[in-house]
């Protein structure tokens, strides 16, 4: 069973190719497997430190869970679980992503959390990351009044802040370091 504090992601299968380190990281089986079958299929994918942790390896049953469920002839009828089989493991190169995020299709994940044709994230990959806050402004524009937009420093912040200081921290060593060179 996945631990609470884990999201799935989807992704179509072309859209996870575009994810250079992670579709890197799988295996040839992962990569052909991702997305196909009824509904794109039981195969999820799961990060290797999240695999670690849980004891699972490819091939493996894991439960997820949904806050709503999918609608059904009786109407909502509330939480709904539903078992996948680990289809691929994955490295990004951040334990923390990895053990966050499941990758599971598009199709499978509307209809497991009963939302047809509905996206609730559309994440916009940029060739120039540290122009990113030149972009904000009109992603929000044609996203619309109801849309939340937020980029990579306001969602990795601490590690952002964490950069900004040992900057600061640096040049002030570095300066020291020429001063005493100096005398």
């Amino acid at each position: 069973d996945l631990p609470t504090g884990h999201w799935p992601m989807f992704s179509r299968p072309q859209d996870l190719a575009a994810s250079k380190y992670i579709y890197e990281s799988l295996t040839e089986e992962a990569k052909a497997s991702f997305g196909k079958g009824e509904w794109g299929g039981d195969k999820v994918l799961i990060g290797k430190t999240l695999a670690n942790e849980m004891g699972l390896g490819v091939g493996d049953p894991i439960s997820l869970y949904s806050p709503t469920g999918a609608d059904s002839a009786f109407g909502n009828l509330g939480g709904l679980e539903k078992t996948y089989i680990v289809g691929g493991i994955y490295t990004s190169g951040a334990s923390d992503y990895d053990r966050a995020y499941v990758f599971m299709p598009l199709e499978q994940a509307q209809l497991f959390f009963g939302k047809d044709g509905v996206w609730d994230v559309i994440e916009l990959k940029v060739d120039e990351p540290d122009k990113v806050e030149q972009m904000v402004g009109p992603v929000a524009q044609i996203a619309g009044p109801g849309a939340v937009v937020t980029d990579w420093r306001n969602r990795q912040a601490a590690i952002w802040g964490a950069l900004k200081v040992e900057r600061v921290a640096m040049s002030i060593i570095l300066g020291m370091v020429v001063a005493i060179a100096a005398m």
